[in-house]
């Protein structure tokens, strides 16, 4: 396994989350957009301040995980994986998480992408999944986009399931 924090595609730059991105991923991570298909809504301040530690920990846990996503120099989101156990066995459980105003312009299979080879190189073999609401069309639509396909003998508590290599 080797750790890649600081990743370049033709028009992002993917890099390690740290604690001192948190003001801007609370704002992406509390904004109602990017949650309309949960049940629950956006994450409060003190939830998404809460995840941007854990996820910080995850990293230097597990020598990968969510990847800051910029374009030209902003915040365009967030994605990458961790590791999830599912259907007996061990998985990515991929992340996905992109300012609206990024939206329908590639940023999001482009980062992902990215990350998805990152996380091949990092422990090879490993297959990837995606576990969404069926009404996130969007969601379902990037996952296919990089190349997953839907797996309903996985699904479950109300989210559908896709998977990948």
């Amino acid at each position: 396994m080797s750790e890649v924090t600081d990743l370049r595609t033709r028009r992002l730059r993917l890099r390690a989350m740290t604690v001192a991105d948190t003001t801007r991923i609370v704002e992406l991570y509390t904004d109602p957009r990017v949650h309309v298909h949960s049940p629950t809504g956006a994450p409060t301040v003190a939830q998404s301040r809460s995840r941007v530690r854990e996820t910080v920990a995850a990293w230097n846990r597990d020598g990968i995980g969510h990847w800051v996503v910029e374009y030209d120099g902003r915040l365009a989101g967030v994605t990458g994986v961790r590791p999830v156990q599912l259907d007996g066995g061990t998985y990515w459980n991929v992340f996905y998480r992109f300012v609206p105003e990024t939206w329908g312009q590639g940023i999001a299979s482009e980062a992902l992408r990215a990350a998805l080879q990152a996380a091949r190189e990092h422990v090879p073999g490993r297959r990837f999944a995606v576990r969404t609401r069926p009404t996130n069309e969007d969601a379902i639509r990037l996952a296919l986009a990089v190349g997953m396909t839907r797996a309903p003998e996985m699904d479950s508590r109300g989210f559908i399931t896709l998977t990948g290599d």
